[in-house]
């Protein structure tokens, strides 16, 4: 994932409108105006699937974007406590009207039920203030959901041949690519250096967030918001993170992270000699929009470590999508791939100079495994 902003390259010097405001959690929802003016759709990387987001705004203001789904569920846990209140409310659409060739007629009148169930929920104040609303509004991600999107992503990305990749960058033992996406003005990019330093010390250096800093000056917080599961220690786990940046030149920007570190690959999760990071831009009840800042969206990042030359040497290949929002100047786009390059290097250098400083030979070397049959992200 290589922390994102620095691999982010524009398809062209087309600009995003500036992103709104965000609302905070009222007080009184029976108080405010509930609406849910838009949906807004995204693919999932790599396929043909269209998922499909409700955006409610309080008072005019983004709030979040909901699935179906999970207004389907407060709608269900509504019915079953709310008995009596439940009757008095609007007609909420039923799931076989959510077929994936649904009608731009159809959507609409989707929306607008759901916009209307939803304002008459916010009028019932027995309602708003139980733990069955309150909780559902401050929602935390479903984790499984997500992490079967994610790998929905990674294995498109995985399946990407050779051949559509545009070799953009060769320097400094940084190799990079990148790939247009049909509908976005940024590029997917994909990058490659190795590290003289076995993968299980570029591994914990790499989860080690303080150390970015030497590589990264523009980034000033990356921390852990929540533990999902395992441990940071290991490398099985799954969390999720909030990053920030200050940026000559442009916007702040920061994210909210879900990531989930394993050992293996994609393909073979058994393969001793390699462990992949994915992420993706998730939304988190604990990391609300911070002002002065213009928050991106990470599609997808899948970063495979593989150890090579007997354990004594790790391969560090990233593949990621972003969006970091807001306008970008047109003067930015051909200085990012050099700062991207100039990034990894910073990392590659801190790496092996570190590990030289703390003793490291070939006895600290990876314990080698047999050589996985595994080919792809291999042409390099």
């Amino acid at each position: 994932d290589l922390r994102f902003l620095p691999l982010t390259i524009m398809a062209d010097a087309s600009q995003d409108p500036p992103e709104e405001e965000s609302a905070t959690i009222p007080e009184d929802w029976t108080k405010v105006k509930m609406t849910i003016p838009k949906i807004s759709e995204s693919i999932a990387f790599g396929t043909a699937k269209m998922k499909t987001y409700f955006d409610v705004y309080i008072d005019d203001k983004f709030f979040r974007s909901f699935r179906y789904s999970q207004l389907n569920m407060l709608k269900s846990n509504i019915t079953k406590q709310f008995k009596a209140e439940g009757k008095t409310l609007s007609k909420f659409p039923s799931k076989t009207l959510l077929s994936f060739n649904a009608s731009k007629d159809v959507t609409e009148d989707r929306r607008k039920q759901l916009e209307t169930w939803l304002q008459g929920v916010c009028k019932i104040e027995a309602i708003t203030k139980s733990n069955t609303f309150q909780s559902f509004m401050m929602l935390k991600p479903d984790y499984d959901e997500i992490d079967q999107d994610l790998n929905q992503r990674a294995q498109g990305i995985v399946s990407i041949p050779d051949s559509d990749w545009k070799q953009t960058s060769q320097k400094k033992g940084v190799t990079l690519w990148t790939l247009s996406l049909e509908g976005s003005n940024f590029l997917v990019v994909k990058s490659y250096v190795k590290i003289a330093v076995p993968k299980k010390f570029c591994l914990k250096v790499y989860n080690t967030k303080d150390d970015w800093k030497h590589w990264q000056p523009d980034m000033k917080v990356c921390k852990t918001i929540e533990l999902v599961e395992g441990s940071t220690e290991t490398n099985m786990y799954k969390e999720v993170i909030y990053v920030s940046y200050h940026i000559p030149v442009v916007s702040n920007r920061d994210v909210s992270l879900f990531y989930h570190q394993r050992d293996g690959s994609l393909e073979n999760p058994n393969d001793a000699n390699r462990t992949t990071l994915l992420s993706c831009s998730v939304l988190h009840p604990d990391i609300p929009r911070v002002k002065g800042y213009i928050r991106g969206e990470l599609n997808v990042s899948m970063t495979d470590f593989r150890s090579v030359d007997g354990g004594k040497a790790t391969e560090v290949i990233s593949v990621l999508h972003m969006n970091p929002k807001g306008m970008l100047p047109s003067s930015l786009v051909n200085t990012m791939s050099a700062h991207a390059v100039d990034t990894i290097v910073d990392m590659r250098e801190y790496m092996e100079k570190r590990f030289k400083d703390e003793g490291g030979d070939a006895s600290g070397a990876d314990e080698a495994a047999p050589a996985s049959p595994d080919k792809k992200l291999t042409t390099l």
